[in-house]
């Protein structure tokens, strides 16, 4: 599941764009002005969950290692 949340990468920009694009859309063509909404609630659910899988990944990667000499 991870493997397939992370294949495609969303930016945050590409969130707003799709949103405001969804919402005039949206609105002019099918009369519903929650489109937008209903358009970028998920996209932003994605891009969290990716921001904070890296995140984790790193902090697994890069975790500091205690010493085991005893004498230093």
């Amino acid at each position: 599941m991870k493997k397939l949340l992370m294949k495609y990468k969303v930016n945050m920009l590409f969130v707003v764009i799709m949103s405001l694009v969804a919402g005039m859309a949206g609105s002019h063509f099918f009369n519903n002005r929650w489109l937008g909404l209903i358009i970028a609630l998920p996209l932003c659910v994605l891009y969290i969950y990716q921001v904070y899988q890296v995140q984790a990944d790193y902090r697994v990667e890069h975790q500091r290692k205690k010493h085991t000499n005893k004498y230093r």
